[in-house]
C-alpha cells in the first residue's frame, strides 16, 4: 500500500511540475486554462445584482489576503470561493463579490466580479484597482507567483501596470444606506506595508518585469455607417455622425490613450474647420469614454463643404494615438456642393503674401481680418 501510494505520490509532483513549466513556457496558454469562470463553477447569478456595473480603466493590481478557519475550504479553492460569493451577497449586502479575481497557492485563478476587464467591485473611491484575493493569508508560493505573472502579462496587453502599481491591501468594509432601509456595502482598502505576503511580493517584482508591449494597443472595432447629408451649399459647415462598434472582447478605453480620426493619407484635408478640428489632420478625438463589448458609439463633428460646384470626398480612419491605424475603419464621406448665388475667389499672387479685408471700400476703413494666399472666398452675385 505504501508502495502505490508513493507511486502516486512521484505521479502528481511529476504532473505538478509539468504543469509548472507549461507555464513558463506559454504563458498565454497558463493564463487561458487557469482563470476558471463562474459558469464554470456553477453559480446562482440571480444572487447578485447585475444592472449598475460600473468600469474604469485598470491601472493597478491590489493582493489582498482571504484568510478562513475552515479547514474543509482551505484545500478547495472552488468551493471557498463559492462561498465567499453566497456569503457577500447574502451575509453583507454586496451587490457582488468585491474582488475581481481569485488566486490560490496553487496558482489557479477564478473569477470574481460578474463583468468585462475594469469593472469596479464595489469600492468607495475606485483608482482603477484590479482586487485579487489571494485565498492565503501566507506568502506567495512559487505557483501563486506564476500565476500571478500570467494575470499581471495579460492585463497589460491592453492595459500598462508598472511594479509600483502592485501592492497588498487590507479590505475595510463600508454600510452605505442608498435609500430608506436599504444598505448596502462597500469595500476600501489600505495598503499593508509588512507581513508575509507583502515581503514575498516585494521579492517577486524585483526580478519581475512585463513580458509583452503595453503600448501595442490591438482594438476590434468596426465602422457600422456614416451619416452626413448628400448636398450642401459651398462654404457652409455640415454634420457628420460616424457610428463604430466594439466587435473585441473587452472594454475599449480612452482616458489615457486617445483614439484619433484623422485623414487617411495623412495630409491636411481643404475641409476642415479651424477652431473644431483639433488639426487639418485630425477631425474628432475619443476621449474619456469606455466603449463596452458589443456596444456602439457615435463620433460626430463638422467639415466645410468644397468652394467648387460638384463632388466632394474625404477618406478618414480612426488610429491608435496619432499614428497607427486600427485595421478596418477607413470610412468615405461624399455629398455634393452647389454654389448657389455664390461665386467663389482665390487670393494669388499680392506681392506681400495677403490682403486686408475693410469695413469699407477706403484705406482709411477698419481692418477687419486679413486674407493669405491661397485663401477662397464666396462673394454673392449681384
Amino acid at each position: 500500500m505504501r508502495k502505490i501510494f508513493g507511486k502516486y505520490r512521484r505521479i502528481l509532483t511529476l504532473s505538478l511540475l509539468l504543469a509548472l513549466f507549461f507555464a513558463e513556457l506559454f504563458p498565454e496558454y497558463a493564463f487561458a486554462e487557469m482563470v476558471k469562470t463562474r459558469e464554470e463553477m456553477s453559480f446562482d447569478e440571480n444572487l447578485a445584482e447585475q444592472s449598475n456595473k460600473v468600469y474604469t480603466e485598470p491601472r493597478k493590481i491590489l493582493l489582498v489576503p482571504v484568510h478562513t478557519e475552515a479547514s474543509n475550504l482551505k484545500y478547495n479553492s472552488e468551493e471557498w470561493v463559492e462561498q465567499i460569493y453566497y456569503f457577500s451577497i447574502t451575509r453583507y449586502n454586496f451587490a457582488d463579490v468585491p474582488f475581481n479575481y481569485y488566486l490560490d497557492t496553487d496558482g489557479n485563478l477564478f473569477e470574481g466580479r460578474a463583468g468585462y476587464v475594469g469593472v469596479v467591485p464595489e469600492l468607495t473611491n475606485s483608482g482603477g484597482e484590479v482586487v485579487v484575493g489571494y485565498l492565503s493569508s501566507s506568502g506567495l508560493t512559487r505557483s501563486a507567483e506564476i500565476g500571478l505573472k500570467n494575470l499581471i502579462n495579460e492585463l497589460s496587453k491592453d492595459f500598462f501596470i508598472s511594479n509600483e502599481n502592485i501592492s497588498v491591501g487590507k479590505m475595510i468594509k463600508v454600510n452605505e444606506s442608498v435609500a430608506d432601509n436599504i444598505t448596502l456595502s462597500r469595500v476600501s482598502y489600505e495598503s499593508v506595508k509588512s507581513g508575509a505576503l507583502s515581503e514575498s511580493l516585494k521579492n517577486f517584482l524585483k526580478d519581475f518585469e512585463v513580458e509583452v508591449d503595453a503600448a501595442k494597443k490591438s482594438y476590434n472595432i468596426s465602422v457600422e455607417n456614416v451619416v452626413a447629408p448628400d448636398s450642401a451649399l459651398a462654404g457652409e459647415a455640415i454634420d457628420v455622425t460616424v457610428r463604430i462598434k466594439n466587435e473585441g472582447d473587452k472594454p475599449i478605453y480612452t482616458y489615457r490613450d486617445y483614439i484619433y480620426v484623422r485623414t487617411a493619407n495623412n495630409k491636411s484635408s481643404k475641409y476642415w474647420i479651424e477652431g473644431e478640428w483639433p488639426s487639418a489632420k485630425v477631425s474628432q478625438i475619443i476621449s474619456d469614454t469606455i466603449i463596452l463589448p458589443g456596444e456602439s458609439y457615435d463620433i460626430e463633428f463638422r467639415m466645410l463643404a468644397g468652394y467648387v460646384k460638384g463632388d466632394v470626398s474625404q477618406s478618414l480612419i480612426l488610429t491608435y494615438g496619432n499614428d497607427e491605424q486600427i485595421e478596418e475603419t477607413e470610412f468615405l464621406i461624399t455629398y455634393k456642393t452647389d454654389l448657389g448665388d455664390k461665386r467663389p475667389i482665390e487670393i494669388t499672387e499680392t506681392g506681400v503674401g495677403w490682403i486686408n479685408v475693410r469695413k469699407c471700400g477706403s484705406r482709411s476703413c477698419e481692418v477687419i481680418d486679413r486674407l493669405d494666399v491661397g485663401s477662397v472666398v464666396l462673394v454673392e452675385e449681384e
